[in-house]
């Protein structure tokens, strides 16, 4: 084949194949998918912000509150939604409060005020040291109140404690537990204040200084246990001090470790204690109401009183009666100690007062009845003795202790056992075992009376003597040298010494029977006629004196 040929074969063949590359360079591709150069979080937000950022929320040209966060996704329905947020929200009083939390929502729907919801590990921190932990948050713009619905934490400086359910409302500066309120106090630097407290809810107003515990609260503070459905503590400006706590509805105050004459348990309805400056030691308690106030014994057994209402004023202990005041059946309990008997005095108002030891003088007003009791034991005779009158004017022993000294002004009548005594003033000596009866001017009350049951006399009129249940007259039988029942008296009693003066006439004994004694009575009334001479019922003639020994003047 010569080259011409091949040649044109070769120029065929190309051409061909340029048709081919042409037409096939013509042809119509389909479209290839667009590739994305940032990858999207949520495909169905509006907006998103990969970066982070502040946003800052007013009304008014005043500032609502302070978006930080990391990344942002916003949404048609006006939601959007922040990744690593802290909110900021000026507080009143200068304080500020942040939230943070892993999420927050802000809805802010046209129409519709802005709120915050708060999703994973949510905390809350306030300028003045509150720290505040839990899962889940809400915060409103329209009321400004910060809502937790589930369990929560908190502490603030020695204070932590925990609850489900609260709100704190940003106007009134007033945080509220829901339900099962609880708070410690750990102890400060001297190893003391220490306290535990449960409630069903709490309500703390740092407006007004205070804390609320409802739903039947209990506070433990030391070796002191403190109950009542509601009780309130008054704070100092700087919510670090008691000033005031008021306790409302079966209200309990108790001390195990009170010391003999300590405070030991107040009862009432409604109870009020004010509180020393150092906002620990109790000043004054006010009970109301069925009120119960009892202070420790010696021998373990207490004194109790009784009135609906009672006021004390302590020492510097906060344990200590300086003053008292009870009003309305009141009724003193004082047990049995060794041989004394107990004693119960009934009232309708009582006052005292006393000093850094305690009280000691306490006056009883008001339809008087004093009862002492004992049972018989052994050899010792029981002992069952009743006073009433109008007044009664006790001087009790250290630690609110049994009556050393006791005088009742006004009608006075006293019953022991068969025996009977009455006058306008009976004036009881119990280390002495004597009781004086007289009826001085200006005292209402019948003229000085003894008898049991088969001898009754008054005095100015016939002498008498009391020892026990007898009483014998100190006037001789003529012929016998003795008085009537003088065997029976000398069995009795060792002495019967019988004295005048020209102002009165009074009459004592001294008990050697080794039976409990029942105190002596002795009688006084004034005379028309001086005395001139008296005898006595024994064999031993007494020396005439002109002043009765041991008898109190009117």
């Amino acid at each position: 084949m010569s080259w011409q040929r091949w040649l044109r074969t070769a120029l065929g063949l190309f051409l061909v194949a340029l048709v081919l590359v042409v037409a096939l360079t013509m042809r119509r591709r389909a479209p290839q998918p667009a590739v994305d150069t940032v990858k999207r979080i949520d495909p169905s937000a509006a907006v998103e912000l990969p970066q982070g950022a502040d946003i800052v929320w007013t009304e008014k040209g005043r500032e609502v509150f302070t978006l930080t966060f990391q990344r942002a996704l916003t949404y048609p329905d006006g939601r959007s939604v922040f990744s690593g947020a802290d909110v900021r929200i000026p507080d009143r009083g200068g304080r500020t409060v942040s939230v943070s939390a892993t999420d927050a929502e802000v809805r802010n729907a046209p129409g519709q005020p802005r709120s915050v919801v708060l999703r994973g590990n949510v905390v809350l921190r306030s300028s003045d040291g509150l720290t505040l932990n839990s899962r889940d948050a809400t915060y409103s713009e329209q009321d400004r109140i910060l809502r937790i619905p589930g369990a929560f934490t908190f502490t603030r400086a020695r204070t932590s404690g925990s609850g489900t359910g609260a709100t704190y409302d940003q106007n009134a500066a007033v945080f509220v537990v829901r339900q099962d309120a609880r708070m410690k106090i750990e102890p400060d630097a001297d190893g003391s204040d220490a306290m535990e407290i449960a409630a069903g809810s709490a309500t703390m107003d740092r407006t007004q200084h205070l804390v609320r515990f409802e739903q039947h609260a209990t506070v433990l503070a030391g070796t002191q246990t403190t109950e009542a459905e509601t009780l309130v503590a008054y704070l100092t400006g700087d919510d670090e001090r008691l000033t005031r706590v008021e306790l409302r509805g079966g209200s309990r105050v108790r001390d195990e470790s009170a010391a003999a004459g300590g405070l030991r348990a107040m009862e009432a309805r409604d109870i009020n204690l004010a509180y020393a400056p150092d906002g620990r030691t109790v000043q004054r308690a006010e009970l109301r109401g069925q009120s119960v106030l009892e202070l420790a014994g010696s021998g373990g057994a207490g004194r109790r009183l009784a009135a609906e209402t009672i006021d004390a004023d302590l020492g510097a202990d906060g344990r200590t009666l300086q003053q008292l005041t009870a009003s309305e059946r009141v009724q003193l309990d004082l047990p049995q100690e060794d041989d004394a008997p107990a004693r119960r005095i009934r009232s309708r108002s009582l006052s005292g007062a006393g000093d850094t030891g305690g009280l000691r003088n306490v006056t009883f007003i008001g339809s008087v009845e004093y009862h002492e009791s004992r049972a018989a034991r052994g050899r010792t005779a029981a002992v069952d003795r009743t006073a009433r009158s109008d007044r009664l004017d006790a001087t009790l022993k250290p630690g609110f202790g049994a009556p050393e000294h006791a005088i009742f002004r006004g009608r006075a009548a006293i019953r022991d056992g068969q025996t009977t005594g009455e006058a306008g003033v009976a004036d009881y000596a119990p280390g002495r075992n004597l009781m004086t009866l007289e009826t001085p001017a200006g005292i209402p009350g019948p003229a000085p009376r003894v008898a049991d049951d088969q001898v009754s006399r008054r005095a100015g009129c016939t002498r008498r003597v009391m020892c026990g249940a007898l009483f014998h007259q100190g006037t001789r039988r003529r012929g016998t040298g003795k008085t009537p029942r003088t065997r029976a008296a000398a069995r009795r009693c060792s002495t019967t010494a019988i004295r005048s003066t020209s102002r009165r006439r009074s009459f004592s004994m001294t008990r050697t029977r080794r039976a409990a004694p029942t105190p002596a009575l002795r009688a006084s009334g004034r005379r028309t006629r001086r005395s001139r001479g008296t005898r006595s019922s024994s064999t031993t003639r007494p020396a005439t004196s002109r002043r009765a020994s041991g008898c109190a003047r009117a």
